[in-house]
């Protein structure tokens, strides 16, 4: 039988190698295992994944080194690997790594990388290595953490706020059921085992302003939910004012999030609620607005209000108190306070526009209050209003009116 020197001086091992690598199902390449770390061999399956036509843009792609095969900011970790796997007792000569290369059109790929260290008949040591793409793999075992992470964060989270929140939930999507409520305000469906449809319908009639449910359903649909999990997005928020089955009535900031739970890949809903009640007001009256009178304070969340302070029976002369404590705050500027304002000392169109909640939400953006002076006609007489809005919470649009 010829010896492999033998074979390598005629050209068979050779040509053989290379008939083998093409038969390969993957890449495979060979390369010296000295510092130049010269490649002596590449199949076209190694081509195809750095995305090169043939040898010659390779070369040019890598300098046909095995250095170059592998993304700079990886390749010293990896180096240091190999030379520690092949010196190991129980290596057999073998190494494994995982590296991210960079394709000929600057894409990163991951690849999985088993290596054998050898003797080459006429180039002596060398590696011998097979490599595979795994990026799908990597970036959704990359996804895995990641998820178990938010999963985790979210749960403390839920946890840390059971002790002050209204209530406190965790719904399986997977499987329509509550696993977990707490709070300090429950609603009787807020229970291990209810129906989740079942808690949210209850919930839902709870909210006093008919266009309220039909937004909380909106806000809260699961394809959002979904969206702004992927999205890497915070939960999502909804404030609305409820009277809940404890006889509690109060604006509620409800946060609703969904994860994949690490274990069994079910779908999960984290769900808070927790009370915006006078207490907040009345942080934001005592840090800016103590020391002066007016004769309304209103809560205003997107475009719904809700008047906390002020009585119209009070106002002799020149009001324009709202007809009703609470409903939309459009038809309260449109119905009382647009007829009672002067035309002759303003421009309707642009005092209704300076009224708007987006007026309001774009002023407040970077200013702590926006005032705006309103000169009305009642009854033959001259009145001047002062309407002046502060922030609460931007995200929701939640927002203070004080009127004087």
């Amino acid at each position: 039988m010829p010896k492999a020197n033998e074979l390598y001086k005629s050209g068979y091992l050779t040509s053989a190698i290379e008939w083998v690598g093409e038969q390969i199902p993957g890449g495979f390449f060979i390369y010296r295992a000295d510092s130049q770390m010269e490649l002596l061999y590449v199949n076209n399956a190694v081509l195809e994944l750095y995305g090169c036509k043939n040898e010659d843009e390779f070369r040019e792609l890598t300098g046909y080194t095995f250095k170059g095969m592998v993304h700079p900011e990886d390749y010293d970790s990896i180096d240091q690997s190999i030379e520690e796997q092949i010196h190991s007792q129980d290596s057999a000569n073998r190494d494994h790594v995982e590296y991210r290369i960079i394709r000929r059109d600057g894409s990163i790929r991951w690849v999985d990388d088993y290596g054998h260290f050898a003797q080459f008949p006429g180039y002596g040591d060398v590696f011998y290595v097979f490599i595979s793409d795994i990026t799908e793999q990597y970036l959704a075992q990359e996804e895995s953490y990641r998820r178990a992470g938010v999963y985790n964060a979210m749960l403390e989270k839920l946890h840390n706020a059971a002790d002050t929140g209204l209530t406190v939930f965790r719904s399986n999507l997977t499987t329509g059921l509550i696993e977990e409520a707490d709070g300090i305000d429950l609603y009787h469906t807020d229970k291990k085992g209810v129906r989740f449809e079942e808690a949210e319908r209850v919930r839902r009639e709870s909210l006093l302003v008919d266009v309220d449910k039909r937004r909380y359903e909106e806000c809260f649909r699961i394809e959002r939910l979904m969206d702004r999990f992927y999205k890497g997005a915070p939960p999502a928020t909804f404030v609305a004012y409820c009277r809940r089955e404890s006889g509690r009535q109060c604006f509620v900031r409800f946060t609703r999030s969904v994860a994949h739970a690490p274990t069994s890949g079910d779908l999960i809903l984290f769900g808070t609620e927790t009370e915006y009640n006078d207490e907040k007001v009345s942080e934001v009256l005592n840090k800016k607005v103590l020391a002066q009178q007016y004769d309304m304070v209103t809560y205003i969340v997107d475009n719904n209000y809700s008047v906390v302070i002020g009585d119209a029976s009070k106002i002799v002369r020149g009001s324009i108190f709202p007809k009703r404590r609470s409903g939309l705050y459009t038809d309260y500027i449109h119905d009382q306070v647009l007829p009672a304002a002067s035309a002759s000392a303003h421009n309707i169109a642009e005092l209704e526009a300076a009224l708007s909640t987006d007026a309001i939400a774009e002023n407040l953006e970077h200013n702590d209050s926006y005032t705006i002076n309103v000169t009305c006609e009642i009854d033959g007489a001259t009145y001047y209003k002062r309407f002046i809005y502060y922030v609460i919470d931007r995200e929701t649009r939640f927002f203070l009116l004080l009127k004087s």
